[in-house]
């Protein structure tokens, strides 16, 4: 499958439900080679509606984790088992499956519907959406595939939603490998960017947030200042490109001269401290203990834990830097199950020094209304992202408190 888009000149965005060290090394690494990204199809292949929100919310969230932490990238986009988001045993069950998605922290999922937050009764723009399509898995058509795209293309001119997936899974025959690949060469389009779905889904947000200040004008020489979102929650290093009226004799990004392309545009790439990160790594407080404390293989130097206070309603997050150089800009995005109404919660910081310790505590936010959201084990994680010597880093602490130590609040009615 790599080696037919790969050959065909295109990118690809490959739907993982595997992370562990056998699979990345003999395949995940060759898909990343190719210039192509992942993204997570949940830990196990299980339908979310069948399951607890719970166990639905482990699901999405814990592959994400398990694929960071073992190739070092980050994961933006996500594939949802089965299109499965209605149905069978919960009435607001895609709203569940939206909640757990974007409480993940995932910024893009393409699916049989191009809304995500119509669908899933999301929050505007909490999920960039993309018009999928299909031309049979085991036996690709190409007239199939000319409808579809010219489909895809009204449907965006319609919604505005400027991009389509061509969704293929890799049960292909050999000989339906090879049609494909012939397809794809033969309709390969100037006009279009090809990008993995990290591409887009960074290149989008950053759109969204783009700001530029008026000129400050001093003789021949007019400075802007630009604000965009950072990197470091992108998932990818997608530059943005500008294009500046008249004809500029030089310009420069923070001191740096950069050339125009052949279109006539400038690409601004991220600055150090604002791309994404380049390590990432898991500490787990697998039985959930309050005494628990551990580093990682890739970042010895830094130690903690994440510890939920079922029965005193509050999660405390220990950091401990025992480098010899100061952790900076530093900040922690908590993700919770949909037992809390208040998803991700976030704390900014600017530095833990050298030797130094860093403690965050917060009670738990309300309870939301998902039905059996109190049963089954409860999965959380605190997302630390750093940079250490000028170079962005990643762990991920997460713990597991069992459903028989959580005795959560619940309410009964009897019949």
């Amino acid at each position: 499958m790599a080696d037919a888009f790969k050959n065909a000149g295109m990118k690809a965005t490959f739907m993982l439900t595997k992370a562990d060290e056998k699979f990345c090394g003999a395949c995940a690494r060759k898909i990343l080679g190719c210039g192509f990204a992942v993204g997570s199809h949940t830990l196990t292949h299980r339908l979310l509606p069948e399951i607890l929100p719970n166990e639905a919310f482990r699901e999405v969230l814990a592959q994400r984790v398990a694929l960071e932490s073992s190739l070092d990238l980050p994961v933006a986009a996500f594939a949802l088992p089965g299109y499965a988001a209605d149905r069978p045993f919960y009435g607001d069950a895609p709203n569940l499956a939206g909640e757990c998605i974007a409480r993940s922290g995932y910024q893009v999922q393409a699916a049989l519907w191009s809304d995500n937050v119509k669908k899933y009764s999301l929050s505007e723009g909490a999920l960039l959406s993309s018009h999928l399509f299909n031309i049979n898995d085991r036996d690709p058509k190409e007239a199939l595939f000319e409808r579809k795209v010219a489909s895809a293309l009204a449907a965006q001119g319609r919604d505005g939603i400027a991009h389509m997936t061509l969704g293929v899974h890799s049960w292909q025959s050999d000989a339906g490998m090879a049609e494909l690949e012939r397809i794809l060469k033969k309709h390969r389009r100037a006009d279009f960017w090809y990008c993995t779905q990290n591409e887009y889904a960074a290149y989008a947000r950053q759109l969204e947030g783009f700001k530029v200040s008026p000129a400050r004008v001093s003789g021949d020489r007019a400075s802007f200042k630009i604000s965009r979102v950072s990197a470091r929650h992108l998932g990818a290093d997608t530059p943005l490109e500008v294009k500046i009226s008249g004809s500029p004799a030089r310009v420069t990004l923070d001191g740096v001269e950069i050339p125009p392309s052949e279109s006539g545009l400038y690409r601004l790439p991220h600055r150090a401290d604002m791309r994404s990160p380049r390590r990432i790594a898991e500490v787990e407080n697998s039985g959930n203990s309050p005494d628990f404390s551990a580093g990682s293989e890739k970042f010895p130097e830094i130690s903690g834990a994440l510890y939920a206070d079922m029965k005193g309603g509050k999660f405390s997050l220990s950091l401990k830097n025992s480098g010899s150089e100061p952790l900076e800009n530093c900040g922690v995005v908590f993700r919770l199950p949909p037992y809390f109404k208040e998803g991700v919660k976030s704390f900014e910081f600017p530095k833990i020094e050298a030797g130094g310790t860093e403690r965050i505590e917060f009670g738990f936010p309300a309870r939301g209304n998902f039905k059996e959201a109190d049963m089954g084990d409860f999965y959380f994680a605190a997302q630390f992202d750093f940079l250490r010597g000028g170079t962005p880093g990643r762990i991920y602490f997460t713990s597991v408190a069992a459903c028989a130590d959580a005795l959560l609040p619940v309410s009964y009615t009897h019949l």
